[in-house]
Formats: C-alpha cells, structure tokens, sequence
C-alpha cells in the first residue's frame, strides 16, 4: 500500500500542559483539608483499556498530620460533569494512607476494563475520621492550559468542588491497549531535568516503538539552545531498528534562537524517510567545544509509571551512548525516563489505522 501524505503530527506528542511550570511541592488549587474533600481527575477513554493500579504524587502533607483516602474510578454525571461516587466497577477502589510526601500507588482488587468512549473519574477522597490538613497533590500547572476537557476537580472540604484544569501528577497502570488512552495525566516523580550537549561524543535520544509504516519528515525537540560565542551544532540522527545504521539525519544549531529559554524546536530531515512498524533509536549529538543546547527529559519513580506518561507510554523509553553506535548493544535503556525529543510525521500508509491483530491500531495515542 502506498504512503499518504497528511498533515504533520508529532510522535510521541508533547502535551501543551508539560510546557508550563510544576508544583511537586502539591498546589493548594488540588488539594484536600477535610474529611469527604477529594481530588479528581475526569477524563475519556479513548480506546478500551484494563488498568489495576492508580498512582499519585503528593506534593506536601501538613505537619503532624496524614491522609488516609479512598482512591476510586468512578463514574461521571453528564449532567454536573462530577464524579457520583459510583464505581466503575465494584473492584474498583481501594485504601491507602498518606503521611509524608511522595510517589504513592495503590491496588485494585482486580482489573477493570473502561470501554472505549466511557466518560470516568480517578477520584482521591479523604475518608471519615481522617485529618488531612493541607494533603496537595503535585501538578505541572498553576495555569490554565487551555482544555475545556479533559479536566480536574478539587473539592477540598466537601463543599462546591472547582474545575482547576490542572495536569496532575496522576497515572494508570495500563493494559490491552497499544497507546495511552488517557490525556493530561503525567505521573512524573521530579521537575523535568535537561540533557546537556557541551563537548561530548554521547547520544542521548530516545528508543521508539513505531507501530504502523508511516513517513516521518523531521524530528521536534524540547529544550533550549545558547550559543555560547561561536555557533554551534548538534546532531539528532535516526537509526534503523538495528541501532547503527543512519535513516535520517537533522541538524540543530544554538543560535536557533540563542537564548537560554526553553523552547520546541521543530527541525527538518534532508530527505523524509518511510519507517514501520519495528523499534527505532532516536538520538542527539554534538562535538563542538562551544555554546549549549540542551533538551529536557523525565523522570518516573518506576517503568510502569513511564508506560502511563501521555507521552508514547510503553513504547518511548530513553536510551544512550557513550559514543557513535557500531552495535544495537551499545545502547543503554534507563527504563524510567523519557527525553522529550519525538519525529514529525507527515505521511501514513493506506488503512494504517485499519488495526491489525489484536484490534492495535498503528497510532492510537492521544494529541
């Protein structure tokens, strides 16, 4: 079947909401001070999933005081657009006590399966004689970024719940599905950090899983560049599913646009290049002595954590060398980032979405 062109879209994708700055120390806009308060999150499955496991990142707990919560999937009214307090499912709860900040995961009784389209909740609410002065969930934004839907809830005191529209620090552990059905989540356990490029004969980059043939035009980076007095130029290539051989290959200088402010930077292939479906290495270079650039990436507690992140889930995952790969081994996996570097892609092929075995589709993740 031949290739279509369409009009570009990033892979994995960058949410918007990840541009703007976290509050791991928790926000007092997601937040719970009483018995009955919750913390919510109200989202869409955009394809049918199974998921056991909800985590959460609690930013700070006030002193001398703990949390102890029912955390729910539950399901919405589409009328007040709040969560009902029913569940899902009748195993789709559980309890788990909070008392210092930190990276949290509590387990279901068993999986539950959300069908494609179902409107749900993943609801943290403080339980009965529980005292959680001050319990804030981390988020990445004190700022509104935009979405109508999906969206947050914070009901602190059990009173009138506000639509906060924060991306909080929530995830699903997922399965059965071949992307991440659930947008604006990030269960990141630390301020996105940077990779930075000085004099270095390392490639850091990322291992993509391409699920379908699609012809990729570029690659879009998160970072910033400084040019440090002289220009400077770093290199990201596309190697085969072998890990050595250069498909594609895109320059980046540091006087694109030489500040030290964190920017997307959209950068083009020489020649577009057909790839899929198989495992890919995308990776950043550069040798020069002079300027910066450096790109951000992030940080997950555990793999299973990365594989909920909206930005490709399972199938990115941050790789390195420590020089120019002549082997798919040189390559080191860190299973719990993911560098914030992805491919433009502007063509498909004929029924790429058509889903093969399984019922995957060949992209089925959220932008």
């Amino acid at each position: 079947m031949a290739i279509q062109s369409i009009p570009e879209f990033y892979f994995p994708h960058l949410p918007e909401i990840i541009l703007t700055s976290p509050s791991f120390a928790g926000s007092a806009s997601y937040d719970i001070t009483a018995a009955g308060g919750y913390a919510a999150y109200v989202g869409q499955a955009t394809e049918t999933f199974t998921a056991d496991t909800v985590f959460f990142r609690v930013g700070s707990v006030g002193a001398g005081n703990s949390l102890t919560a029912r955390v729910a999937l539950e399901n919405v009214s589409t009328s007040t657009g709040l969560p009902t307090v029913t569940l899902l499912n009748p195993s789709a709860s559980a309890l788990i006590r909070v008392t210092t900040a930190g990276n949290y995961q509590v387990r279901f009784p068993a999986p539950i399966t959300v069908a494609q389209g179902t409107i749900f909740s993943i609801v943290i609410t403080a339980i009965a004689g529980s005292a959680p002065n001050a319990c804030r969930f981390a988020v990445f934004s004190d700022d509104n970024p935009g979405y109508g839907f999906p969206y947050t809830l914070d009901n602190a005191a059990a009173g009138t719940p506000t639509v906060t529209q924060l991306a909080p620090g929530i995830g699903l552990a997922l399965s059965g599905v071949s992307g991440v059905p659930t947008k604006f989540c990030w269960p990141m356990n630390a301020v996105p950090a940077d990779a930075q490029f000085g004099s270095s004969s390392s490639f850091y980059g990322n291992k993509i899983t391409v699920r379908g043939k699609v012809r990729v035009s570029g690659a879009t980076v998160w970072g910033d560049s400084l040019n440090g007095g002289t220009n400077q130029k770093a290199v990201i290539n596309l190697y085969d599913t072998n890990g050595v051989d250069i498909l594609a290959s895109a320059d980046w200088y540091s006087n694109m646009p030489n500040n030290s402010t964190q920017n997307q930077f959209k950068l083009a292939f020489t020649t577009p290049v057909t790839i899929g479906p198989g495992t890919y290495f995308l990776a950043a270079n550069n040798s020069s002595s002079v300027g910066q650039v450096t790109i951000n990436y992030a940080s997950f507690s555990e793999s299973i954590w990365r594989q909920a992140s909206p930005f490709g889930g399972k199938d990115v995952v941050y790789c390195f060398s420590t020089a120019t790969p002549d082997n798919i081994d040189d390559w080191t996996i860190d299973e719990t980032r993911q560098f914030f570097l992805g491919l433009i892609v502007d063509g498909v092929e004929d029924g790429a979405g058509g889903g093969g075995g399984g019922g995957e589709t060949s992209f089925a993740y959220v932008v």
